[in-house]
């Protein structure tokens, strides 16, 4: 159960490490770091969502209970 769960909760970052990894490559992360007053704040403010998304893609996965890792990656991917 715990593989689903941990396979549900990486599909549901996965659209969002995408996003992350776009805006760090064209600068906008750097740029909005560097405005930030508290730096450990603006971290934080950025990894919420993404522990978010990842909750919710593990209960997703969790309550449908499918034991196909597949399955649970794509209801990860949805589930956001």
């Amino acid at each position: 159960m715990w593989r689903i769960m941990l396979v549900g909760g990486l599909g549901g970052i996965l659209p969002s490490l995408l996003d992350k990894a776009e805006a760090w490559n064209s600068g906008e992360i750097q740029k909005w770091l560097e405005s930030a007053p508290v730096l450990w704040i603006a971290l934080l403010v950025a990894c919420a969502p993404t522990v978010l998304y990842f909750v919710i893609g593990a209960v997703v996965a969790a309550v449908y209970e499918k034991q196909d890792l597949q399955k649970a990656l794509l209801l990860g991917l949805g589930a956001p």
